[in-house]
C-alpha cells in the first residue's frame, strides 16, 4: 500500500513545486487548496505528514490543523508548515499549539524537505509495521484463548508473584465466578483461603514453583468463592525463560463424580451393604492393626465372635426380606450397647464380630457379652410379628488366647461353637477344652496335604459366555477334594484350610498343570481353528502373588508342559492386588507379554485404588455374584453394575458376570453390554467329560 501525504496550499503552482520536489520519494501526495477540501482528504486518508501553508482565504493553516488533529486518524500525524511570513514568534508559538512539529520558509531548501519527509515516511512504515505485528500478536493471543477455552479443563495463568492473569472460561465455570474476580486474585484465594501466610509459603504448591518445578496432585481440593471446597485433580508448572521463572500454570478438573464412584466402591468394599457395619474385610485390617499396636504397647483387647441363635428357622418361615430386616434390628442392638471405639462387623450371613479394645480386665468382655444377650432377648419386630432369637457368643482374649489377627479369629469361633453347643444364647471364653477341634482342623490339613500329593483332587469346569454372540468363550477351572471316606468335598471347606497352612500354593501348581493340559487338549492340535480363542481360567491366591518369582515359575511351568500361553486365564482377587501393587503390575506385565490374560475376581467385594486400578495390566474385571443376585430387586446394586462396567469399558477391560441364574439377570446385563456372563442359567461345574459337550464342533 502506497504512503501518502497531504499538501494544502491555495496557489496551485507552490503544489506543483512540492510534488515536483518529492517526486523521487515512493509516496503519493494529496493536494488541497484550501481547509475546506483539506480536511475532506484527512477523514478519509491516513497520512504520512502534512506540508501546510498558513495564510489561505476561509480558514488559515493554524484552524484547519486544528480541526484535522480532532480526527482519530491524525491525532498524532507530523505537521510542517511552509510560509512565506518567515519565523515570526506569533506564528512559530500559534502553530506549535495546535500540534506543528516543524516550519519551513518560502522559498525552502528542497533538499532538506527530502530530508524531513523521508525521516517522516520511515517513521510512518515503521509504525505500521509495528502495529500490523501487534494486530498478528493480539489475533494470535484472541485465537489461543479461544482454544483455552474451549478446553473442558480449567486453566490458570500466574505471575512471578502467583496473581492469577488468566482465566478460561472453564476454569471461571469450576470455580463459579466470573474473570473479572479471579484475574488479579491470588492462586490462594482458591486452593487454601483459610490458612497463614507462613503455612501457605510453606506449602508442597508454593515450595513446586519456588523450586522452578512441575507437579501433579490427583486427590486435592480447590475452594469456591471461599466457602465451598470441591475435589481437584491438577498439575501446575513453571514458566521458564533464561533459567529464571517468569510465572506458572496450572490446569485442574473437577473430579466429584470420579470420587463419588470411588466412595461408593469404598463403602461396598469395606461396608456391609445390608446393615451398614463394617463387613470382613474391614474387620481383618482392622484387627491386624489393633493386635500389632497392641504388641507394642502392652495394651488389652478381645475377639467376640456372635451367631445369631435359629437365624435359619426367621428365613425358612418368615422369609428372606424377615431375615435381613432381623439382621439390621441387631445390629443396631449391637450399635447401642457397644462404645464407638469398638468395632463392629458382619462377617456374613447371621455371622458378627466385635473387637474390644483398652479393657481393664478380662470381666470388661464378659459385662458387654451378658448386654448384648440381654439386649437379644427382647422381641424383634418383623412385619407385625414379635420374634424371639438368641445369640451364641465366644471370646478370646490377646494375648492369653493368642497375640495376632488369625490365631485370635480362631479362638474366639471356637468358643462360639462351643457356646453353641452348650445350649445357646451363652457366651464362653476360649480355653484349652476347645484345643481338640484345632487338633481336628489340623487332621484335615494332612488329609489335604496328601490328597494333593495323590492327585484325590478333581478340577471340575463352568462355562463362560459370550453375551452378545452366544458362544462358549471358555471355562473357569474349580477345585473339588474327592475325599477317601468323605466322598466330594467343595472349595468353601478345603480352601481356606489351604490358605492357612500353607497348601494354597501347591493347590495352585496342581490346578493350573490340571487345567492347562485339559485346554492343549480341547484347544491345541485338530481343534486349534475353531477353538484358538478359547481359555481357562484359574484362581490365583494371595500367597502365591506374593511370590518375587510368581510370573516365572507360571510361564516355566507352561513352557515345560508345551502349554499355550493364550488359553490360561489367571484370576487374582482385589486385595491380592493391592498388597504389593509394583511388583504384581511387574509380574502380570510379564505374563501378559506372554500371551496369558488377566482377570480380577469377585470385583467390588475388595478395596482397590481406582489410581492403581487403571495402572494393573488388567483384561477382565468379574462382578461378583453378589450384585448380581438381586437384579430387579436391588436398585443399589444394579447402578453399582452398571458403575463397574462403564469404568471398565472406559479402561479398555472386558467384563464377566458371575453367579447368573436367570434369563432376566442376563437379559439386564446385556443391555448393559456386560460382555460375558457365568453361572447356573448355563451349567453348573462339571467334570471334563460333561463340559467337553459345550465345546464347538470341529
Amino acid at each position: 500500500m502506497t504512503t501518502r501525504i497531504l499538501a494544502v496550499d491555495d496557489i496551485e503552482i507552490n503544489l506543483r513545486l512540492l510534488e515536483m520536489t518529492l517526486e523521487a520519494l515512493p509516496l503519493t501526495i494529496d493536494s488541497a487548496q484550501n481547509g475546506i477540501d483539506a480536511i475532506e482528504l484527512a477523514k478519509n486518508n491516513e497520512y504520512a505528514a502534512i506540508l501546510m501553508d498558513i495564510n489561505m482565504p476561509v480558514m488559515n493553516g493554524f484552524e484547519c490543523v486544528e480541526k484535522i488533529r480532532a480526527l482519530p486518524l491524525h491525532r498524532l500525524t507530523p505537521v510542517i508548515f511552509i510560509t512565506a511570513a518567515g519565523n515570526q514568534a506569533n506564528y512559530v508559538q500559534q502553530g506549535y499549539e495546535v500540534g506543528a512539529i516543524d516550519y519551513l520558509n518560502k522559498p525552502f531548501d528542497e533538499n532538506i524537505l527530502i530530508s524531513k519527509i523521508s525521516i517522516l515516511l520511515a517513521l510512518f512504515n515503521e509504525r505500521k509495521s509495528t502495529e500490523e505485528a501487534l494486530a498478528q500478536v493480539r489475533l494470535l493471543q484472541r485465537q489461543h484463548e479461544q482454544l483455552l477455552n474451549f478446553t473442558a479443563e480449567g486453566i490458570i495463568g500466574l505471575d512471578i508473584e502467583n496473581i492469577i492473569t488468566f482465566a478460561n472460561t472453564a476454569a471461571c465455570t469450576l470455580l463459579t465466578a466470573k474473570r473479572n474476580d479471579i484475574v488479579g486474585q491470588s492462586i490462594k484465594d482458591f486452593i487454601d483461603p483459610l490458612s497463614n501466610n507462613k503455612d501457605w509459603m510453606a506449602s508442597e504448591f508454593i515450595q513446586t514453583f519456588n523450586e522452578n518445578q512441575c507437579n501433579q496432585n490427583d486427590n486435592a481440593h480447590f475452594w469456591r468463592n471461599k466457602h465451598a471446597q470441591f475435589p481437584v485433580q491438577y498439575s501446575q508448572s513453571s514458566i521458564i525463560e533464561d533459567e529464571h521463572r517468569k510465572g506458572g500454570v496450572v490446569i485442574f478438573q473437577d473430579i466429584s463424580e470420579r470420587k463419588e464412584i470411588e466412595n461408593k466402591l469404598v463403602n461396598l468394599a469395606k461396608f456391609d451393604q445390608l446393615t451398614g457395619l463394617s463387613n470382613r474385610a474391614l474387620y481383618w485390617e482392622f484387627l491386624e492393626k489393633v493386635t500389632a499396636n497392641s504388641q507394642r504397647v502392652g495394651d488389652n483387647l478381645c475377639v467376640m465372635f456372635l451367631d445369631l441363635d435359629h437365624f435359619k428357622n426367621i428365613n425358612d418361615t418368615l422369609g428372606h426380606d424377615a431375615g435381613d430386616l432381623l439382621l439390621v434390628q441387631a445390629s443396631e442392638r449391637l450399635k447401642g450397647v457397644l462404645r464407638n471405639a469398638d468395632l463392629i462387623a458382619r462377617l456374613g450371613g447371621d455371622e458378627f464380630a466385635v473387637v474390644l479394645q483398652q479393657m481393664t480386665s478380662i470381666n470388661d468382655a464378659a459385662n458387654v457379652a451378658q448386654k448384648i444377650i440381654d439386649a437379644f432377648s427382647q422381641p424383634f419386630h418383623l412385619f407385625g410379628k414379635d420374634s424371639y432369637i438368641g445369640t451364641s457368643i465366644g471370646i478370646a482374649s490377646f494375648p492369653e488366647h493368642g497375640i495376632d489377627a488369625i490365631t485370635l479369629t480362631k479362638a474366639a469361633d471356637t468358643a462360639m461353637y462351643h457356646a453353641k453347643k452348650s445350649g445357646r444364647n451363652n457366651f464362653k471364653f476360649f480355653d484349652s477344652d476347645m484345643h481338640m477341634r484345632i487338633q481336628s482342623h489340623l487332621e484335615v490339613t494332612n488329609d489335604l496335604r496328601l490328597a494333593i500329593k495323590n492327585n484325590h483332587l478333581l478340577p471340575y469346569y463352568q462355562p463362560i459366555m459370550h453375551i452378545a454372540e452366544n458362544r462358549i468363550s471358555g471355562f473357569e477351572a474349580l477345585a473339588r477334594w474327592n475325599h477317601k471316606e468323605k466322598g466330594i468335598i467343595s472349595p468353601g471347606v478345603f480352601i481356606p484350610i489351604a490358605e492357612e497352612s500353607g497348601l494354597i500354593e501347591d493347590l495352585g501348581q496342581f490346578m493350573l498343570l490340571a487345567a492347562g493340559q485339559q485346554a492343549r487338549q480341547w484347544f491345541d492340535g485338530d481343534h486349534k481353528k475353531t477353538r484358538k480363542h478359547l481359555t481357562i481360567a484359574i484362581n490365583v491366591a494371595a500367597k502365591q502373588l506374593k511370590q518375587k518369582n510368581f510370573s516365572q515359575q507360571i510361564l516355566a511351568l507352561l513352557e515345560k508342559n508345551k502349554i499355550a500361553a493364550r488359553h490360561i486365564k489367571l484370576e487374582l482377587t482385589e486385595s491380592a492386588l493391592m498388597d504389593d501393587p509394583l511388583d504384581v503390575i511387574r509380574q502380570l506385565n510379564d505374563l501378559r507379554q506372554a500371551g496369558v490374560t488377566i482377570a480380577i475376581d469377585d470385583f467390588g467385594t475388595g478395596y482397590s485404588s481406582l489410581s492403581y486400578l487403571k495402572k494393573f495390566p488388567i483384561d477382565y474385571l468379574k462382578i461378583d455374584q453378589s450384585f448380581i443376585r438381586d437384579i430387579g430387586e436391588e436398585k443399589n446394586d444394579e447402578a453399582i453394575i452398571r458403575a463397574i462396567i462403564q469404568m471398565a469399558h472406559s479402561l479398555g477391560q472386558k467384563v464377566i458376570a458371575e453367579g447368573v441364574e436367570t434369563p432376566q439377570q442376563l437379559e439386564f446385563l446385556a443391555s448393559l453390554g456386560c460382555d460375558y456372563a457365568q453361572g447356573f442359567l448355563f451349567s453348573k461345574p462339571v467334570p471334563w467329560r460333561e463340559a467337553e459337550q459345550f465345546l464347538p464342533m470341529q
